[in-house]
């Protein structure tokens, strides 16, 4: 039986809180349409307190003020449990209409080398204060069973992809034979899809490079808006290419097969040798390091995909898509 599951999510971008009510029965999906979604951010205190929490577990020297990691998760708790509420509202449904909740917390430090990756998020606080039941910690089983632990997203991609095909819902033709779905958040990554006659698509997934974070923490730093508004700031840079052939070509990340995976700081060593940038250029040199890793990325998609799908915040970044 399909049932409503509420599904929350707060990316690498640290901006907020993204919530969904849909109907699956854990493995399938009902439509690909949600019963209602929202987005909550979070206040710009919290936003600062997280960038300095995973600075400091990222082992990055020089990091800023101690933040209580406790308080702090007391709080994103909080605003999942208000976001819990405000779909159950949209929705006109009470909370033993919800089957489960799965509730992924958010990402301090991904270090999967090193078998560790650590989402705050208090699973049993968010049970009491929605009286739903709540599922978490998604990536730290895989992580002890050797994986990297990420991206998770790829397993909803696939479904959604399946749901899609089957439902001819799409605008293009159904023998499709090879799909990628890129997701730009704090972090790209890509999702590709290989199917053969069976229905069951052939998953192949890791992340490519960064997505928004540098970018967006450049832009903060550097004019105090949160991020780049359609790229308009970027466009108005030039792009140092010389700079981004080096980092990528300096970095062993980008040669190794799949399955891989990175933490949101895992370039964050790079933004001293924009120092002396204007904001446009240092935009315009970030914008294109994050569109050439995933243009490096395309060795290891074989067989090619005959379609790409774009998603996550970077799709709204017009100027990023454009590249």
């Amino acid at each position: 039986a399909m049932d409503f599951c509420i599904g929350l999510m707060s990316g690498t971008s640290l901006d907020g809180v993204d919530g969904v009510i849909m109907q699956s029965d854990g493995v399938q999906i009902e439509t690909p349409n949600f019963i209602c979604k929202t987005f909550c951010p979070y206040p710009e205190d919290l936003q600062h307190q997280l960038r300095s929490l995973c600075q400091q577990y990222s082992q990055q020297t020089g990091s800023s003020e101690n933040v209580d990691v406790l308080l702090v998760e007391k709080k994103v708790t909080e605003i999942h449990a208000e976001v819990v509420q405000i779909l159950l509202d949209q929705a006109q449904l009470s909370p033993e209409h919800i089957e489960v909740i799965g509730f992924h917390g958010q990402t301090i430090v991904h270090r999967p080398k090193e078998q560790i990756t650590w989402q705050i998020g208090n699973g049993a606080m968010l049970c009491e204060l929605t009286k739903i039941k709540v599922v978490d910690n998604f990536r730290r089983r895989d992580i002890a069973a050797g994986g990297n632990g990420a991206p998770v997203l790829p397993i909803y991609h696939a479904t959604l992809a399946k749901s899609f095909l089957l439902s001819n819902k799409i605008p293009f033709q159904s023998d499709i034979k090879s799909l990628c779905i890129l997701n730009i958040g704090g972090v790209s990554n890509v999702t590709h899809l290989t199917f053969n006659n069976d229905s069951e698509p052939k998953i192949s997934a890791f992340d490519t490079g960064p997505g928004n974070a540098l970018l967006n923490d450049w832009i903060l730093s550097h004019s105090g808006n949160l991020y780049d508004e359609n790229g308009d700031i970027s466009r108005n840079g030039t792009r140092n290419m010389e700079l981004i052939s080096t980092w990528i070509s300096s970095n062993e990340y980008f040669p190794l097969p799949p399955p891989k995976s990175l933490d949101r700081n895992s370039f964050s060593t790079i933004l001293p040798s924009l120092q002396d940038f204007s904001l446009a250029d240092g935009a315009a040199t970030l914008l294109g390091f994050t569109v050439e890793c995933i243009r490096e990325s395309l060795t290891h998609l074989q067989p090619f995909p005959e379609l790409w799908l774009g998603c996550g915040g970077g799709r709204r970044n017009q100027y990023m898509m454009e590249k």
